[in-house]
This record gives C-alpha cells, structure tokens and sequence, in this order.
C-alpha cells in the first residue's frame, strides 16, 4: 500500500476527475434519455468515453498498487491482467461473431436492393423484414439508395402505418433474406 500512497498524491486530481467525469457521463446519458439503463443492455456508443475514462483509471490503481512491490503482488497483478485480457478476448470474440451472422442476411439484402434499383418502380414501398432493416437503416436506405422515390421501411417500426402507407404506394414489395438459398427473397405485396 506504500507505493499507492506515494502515488496517491500526484495523481490524486486526475483519479478524482476521471471517477467523477464517469459518473457524471453516466447518468448525465441517462437523463437525456440517451441511453436507457433498463432496457440497453450490452454495448452502447454512449457508453465509449466513461470506458476509456475508466480503463485509464485501473490502469494507474493497478499500477500504484501491485506492480511496485514484492514478488507476490506482481504476480497478482500478471493474473489480474491476464484474467482481464481473457474475459475481454471471449466476449469480444462473441461479439463479432453475433455480429457477421446477423449482418450476413443485411448485406445479401442491400446488395440485392443496390443491383435492382433499377427495376423497382417510383413510388414503390419495400418493407424488409426487422432485423435485416431497422427503423433508422429504413430512413437511410430510402435516402441512400430509394432517392426519395422509392420507399424502405422496416415491418417493426413503430412509427409508420404500414397499412396507410402500402394503400397510397404504388407498388409494395416484402423483401426477406432465404438461408438455403443465402439469396433475398422478392415477395410482390401490391
């Protein structure tokens, strides 16, 4: 404990902002409603700085007091380390992982909408099954690839009657990724 002392001191300002600046992150995101606690689970772009503030953090509490001192608190702090850069390596593994499968059918389905653009009518609606388009990949794509013309959504958005908005499209395609065939699958609605 000497060592942390010693140190204590002269990093004294900057432990004690950088706990401060996590929690006033924290719960400063959750009061905007930028990240609700109770219902966002797993990773959140909201959730990068606190962190990084908070690896910063450990690093130097670690550091102060493990690694400066006998044998047996630097071995302490190896499998501190080591404990710490397996759990990491799994879930980010799982992570990625969880990712390429769900992103898989996604790209089959943009890259079949990127390739027939041409021959979807103006004033079309392509509703694409959640979770292959979202409710905010629905507003870009029909930025992005519909032009204003032709109109993506999601079947899961909660902001749009789809019945209202089939009736005045023109035509209205149901689009969904096929697994045994790994191809989008076109279904005409309308």
């Amino acid at each position: 404990m000497q060592s942390f002392l010693e140190l204590t001191p002269k990093y004294r300002a900057l432990l004690l902002t950088i706990i401060s600046s996590v929690a006033v992150i924290f719960f400063l995101n959750a009061w905007f409603g930028q990240y609700a606690i109770a219902q966002q689970v797993g990773a959140n772009r909201y959730l990068y700085f606190p962190t990084f503030l908070l690896s910063i953090f450990w690093a130097l509490f670690l550091w102060s007091v493990l690694w400066k001192g006998k044998l047996f608190k630097m071995l302490v702090a190896v499998f501190i380390l080591a404990s710490f850069y397996k759990i990491n390596l799994t879930l980010l593994n799982d992570a990625f992982v969880g990712l390429s499968n769900s992103s898989k059918p996604t790209k089959t389905v943009i890259n079949y909408l990127i390739k027939n653009r041409k021959n979807f009518n103006n004033g079309s609606l392509i509703i694409g099954r959640y979770p292959i388009i979202t409710l905010y990949e629905g507003t870009f794509y029909t930025e992005q690839i519909g032009k204003g013309q032709i109109r993506l959504v999601s079947d899961d958005d909660p902001y749009i009657d789809l019945k209202k908005i089939a009736s005045s499209s023109a035509h209205v395609i149901k689009l969904d990724y096929d697994p045994e065939c790994r191809c989008a699958k076109e279904e005409k609605l309308k």
